[in-house]
């Protein structure tokens, strides 16, 4: 033990003399590795020989400056284990001649903390003694370590140095120096950026003291081989590359000499970027959500789509196919984030730029005329402190814009009878960050429609409202009420008046109206107010001695009557008043001139007067009333109380019947009078639509079928068909529809016969009646008890059963007292 103390003393000794720099100019090297960023540009480019592995790998193979878990230490800290052995080898061997111990293979390069030293392992060597020196030195620095590397962190950038090595035994008995090393000091780059833009990568880095040129190794992900390209510059574009793929790059620092040759600095850290361009995002308010599109990334095959609202913490991600993506769920009023990233395979590019937006919901748009305005309002939209309003009018191709922070806007440059088409869209505006806007709520438009003006009278049967047509509308509300109730009856209208029946006499009525047209209604009329008076009864008309005395029903709420006169010819009409219901006209006592007179009832009330409609024409003819039929300038008229009556089947069974026309006068062709004479004898019921109805019952099962060939040729062939039917009481098809042909006619419809075949090619003839906007099939032939048909079976028939053909058709007209056949 002793022989062992005293040689590790002596090993302390020797080596402390020997060391000229402190030991914490050196230190073993602690590499570390970089996570990857972004992407990069190129100069003059030269390939090296390819190489199977990765620049970094290649440096640490070379100096073996692998990472240890030992530190460097002086020879002082040799372990006391190692001293020992050594000890009883020494022992036994004092005898024999000794080996000098062989100098290391040495090597020294630019590491990443320092200059990098590594040498072989010596047979028999305890320690190794590390020398070094700058170029412009005399003196040797000195350090000692077990290890087989080691890592001197203080050089300076860009100057020379000098290195060599030497094992030590257990008997501090140094061995062969190795091969001195020269190396000028070059600091390793640092990678400060990486990105792709397209269609080349772009890397640049930080500027090294010392170097005076660079050196760039890249790979593709999936190659064995780098390729190697040299700079000046501290910036280098790679245009050699393809979509989709990934790059890694190393760049390491060169101080190049034609004396001393190319020192080499560390190589950087490893960077890598995928060539799938950076998505520009852009964001927009949609009625449903944020919408978020990018242009397409050449190369991707999908999106990766991050969003969150700005409060929440996580991110959502989804992934889509397309270059837009809806985010949905969304509250307005809310600020989202959004990135977008580039996938390709199992590679991804890079992100987005973050995008904000805070979503601004859609409002709700109503449209509505107002007198003097179109109204375009709509409910207020959460996170939004203003509108703005886009107005269209059809046929111009520019919109005007007015903005608002109100939830309404009153329009009043707009021209009645024009179509506006508007918009509504919310914004959020901040003087930080100027406007958001929210996404167009849907078009709608209105048809800018003015108030109508109304005018009331009184008629017989009630008020009548009339207007002037309004531009655009297609109808018309209609909205009345007496002066009493609380409340508006309403109905619609297509015309321009509207008679309001059921009214009482002497009560006040409130009209107001309202165009309405394409799902828009136009502003209400003003209220126009009217005294309903009904119209006066005549029950009496005697000539006497004093004159013509007159008496008719008194009017409710009527405070005096007015009696017009007219006699015949050029003469005007002359007025008279009376305060009771009856008048005595003494200017025609025993005349034998023609006289018309009309009455009606007047209310004055507050300043206001009010008047019910004229009765009709009560005549006086040659100084008598007239009663019954009255043949008049070779006319036939028939009165009633010396009221000529018109529109209507006229006379009595005495009389015999005829149909009287708008005029008053009588149809005096004989099938119009023998079917008037059918209707009021043989049809039953209150109405002539009644009569007409169990009419054609009865002339199908009272006047039985008989079988003639004398078809019509001709229109001018169907009156004789129609009074031979009328008069025999029998007949064939086309008596049947000539005979309901002058029914219908009588009843008040338009009317015609048909002649031709059904689908067998059977002749056949039938009546057709207009009504409720069309004309449908009437046909008694069919409707006979042989056929079995149930009643009413062959009465207004949409289609004819029998698949009949028409030939020809003729419609019967009434003109000056005589049918026409058209």
């Amino acid at each position: 033990m002793k022989h062992k103390l005293i040689l590790k003393t002596l090993v302390i000794t020797l080596i402390a003399g020997m060391i000229a720099v402190p030991c914490s100019a050196m230190a073993a090297e602690t590499g570390t590795e970089e996570n990857v960023i972004d992407s990069p540009a190129v100069e003059s480019i030269s390939t090296e020989p390819a190489t199977t592995q990765a620049p970094s790998t290649q440096a640490a193979t070379e100096f073996t400056a692998a990472k240890t878990d030992s530190a460097d230490v002086p020879l002082a800290a040799v372990s006391e284990e190692k001293s020992e052995v050594a000890a009883d080898n020494t022992e036994k061997q004092n005898s024999e001649p000794k080996e000098k111990l062989a100098a290391p293979a040495f090597s020294m390069a630019n590491g990443v903390n320092g200059l990098d030293f590594a040498w072989s392992q010596v047979k028999g060597a305890m320690v190794y003694v590390v020398y070094t020196r700058a170029a412009d030195e005399d003196t040797w620095g000195m350090y000692g370590t077990p290890e087989t590397h080691a890592t001197w962190g203080d050089p300076e950038p860009g100057k020379l140095y000098y290195a060599k090595v030497q094992a030590m035994d257990a008997d501090n008995t140094g061995g062969e120096f190795s091969a001195v090393k020269s190396l000028t000091y070059i600091p390793r780059a640092d990678v400060t950026s990486l990105s792709f833009n397209g269609s080349a990568n772009t890397l640049t880095w930080n500027s090294v003291d010392g170097a005076n040129k660079y050196q760039i190794a890249k790979i593709r992900k999936g190659d064995k081989a780098y390729t190697y390209y040299t700079t000046t510059s501290t910036s280098f574009t790679d245009k050699n590359v393809t979509t989709a793929n990934a790059y890694y790059y190393q760049v390491r620092a060169m101080y190049a000499t034609e004396k001393n040759g190319t020192a080499y600095g560390a190589w950087s850290s490893t960077k890598s970027v995928v060539t799938l361009a950076q998505a520009t995002v852009s964001l927009a308010n949609k009625s449903n959500g944020i919408r978020a599109a990018w242009g397409a990334v050449k190369g991707a095959q999908r999106y990766a789509v991050y969003y969150k609202a700005a409060e929440d913490s996580k991110w959502t991600v989804t992934s889509t196919y397309n270059t837009y993506y809806p985010i949905l769920g969304v509250k307005s009023g809310t600020l989202y984030f959004v990135q977008v990233r580039p996938v390709a395979g199992n590679v991804s590019g890079t992100y987005s730029k973050v995008k904000g937006m805070t979503f601004i919901g859609v409002p709700d748009v109503t449209l509505s005329n107002t007198v003097d305005s179109a109204v375009v309002s709509w409910k207020k939209v959460e996170g939004a402190n203003g509108y703005q309003i886009a107005k269209l009018k059809k046929g111009n191709s520019a919109y005007s814009y007015i903005e608002t922070e109100d939830t309404s806007y009153s329009d009043k440059d707009v021209a009645g009878g024009s179509v506006y088409y508007y918009q509504v869209r919310a914004m959020f505006k901040t003087e930080t960050n100027g406007t958001a806007y929210g996404a167009w709520s849907p078009s709608k438009l209105i048809l800018r429609m003015t108030q109508p003006a109304v005018t009331l009278s009184n008629k017989s049967n009630g008020i009548r409202a009339e207007w002037k047509a309004v531009a655009g509308a297609a109808r018309y509300v209609v909205y009345f009420k007496t002066a009493a109730a609380s409340s508006w009856s309403s109905v619609v209208t297509n015309n321009t008046y509207y008679p309001i029946l059921n009214t009482h006499s002497g009560t006040h009525y409130y009209v107001q109206v309202r165009p309405a047209g394409g799902g828009v209604y136009g502003p209400y009329s003003s209220p126009k107010g009217i005294t309903f008076i009904g119209m006066p009864n005549v029950q009496a008309m005697t000539m006497s001695n004093s004159g013509l005395n007159i008496s008719w029903s008194a009017v409710p709420g009527a405070t005096k009557y007015q009696i017009a006169r007219k006699q015949s010819g050029n003469h005007p009409y002359e007025y008279f008043i009376s305060t009771t219901n009856s008048y005595l006209d003494k200017d025609v006592a025993g005349t034998k001139n023609t006289y018309a007179y009309q009455f009606r009832a007047i209310r004055e009330a507050d300043g206001e007067a009010y008047y019910g409609e004229w009765s009709s024409v009560h005549n006086l003819i040659n100084g008598k009333v007239p009663n019954g039929y009255q043949i008049i300038g070779g006319y036939r008229y028939y009165y009633k109380k010396g009221v000529v009556l018109k529109n209507q089947i006229v006379g009595s069974k005495s009389e015999g019947y005829y149909l009287a026309d708008a005029n008053g006068v009588c149809c005096v062709s004989e099938e119009m009078h023998l079917a008037a004479e059918f209707v009021m004898n043989c049809g039953t019921g209150n109405t002539l639509n009644e009569k007409m109805k169990t009419g054609f019952m009865y002339l199908a099962r009272n006047y039985p079928y008989k079988r003639t060939y004398d078809h019509p040729k001709s229109k001018a062939d169907i009156p004789a068909l129609a009074i031979d039917m009328f008069r025999n009481k029998k007949g064939n098809c086309f008596r049947y529809a000539a005979c309901f042909t002058c029914i219908a006619k009588v009843c008040g419809y338009r009317s015609r016969i048909a002649v031709g075949n059904t689908g067998n090619g059977s002749p056949h003839g039938w009546a057709e009646v207009y009504m409720d906007g069309r004309w449908y099939y009437f046909d008694p032939d069919m409707q006979l008890p042989n056929y079995g048909f149930p009643d009413y079976y062959a009465y207004k028939m949409a289609n004819h059963p029998w698949n009949v053909k028409t030939s020809f058709r003729s419609e019967v007209t009434i003109s000056n007292g005589r049918a026409v056949w058209n």
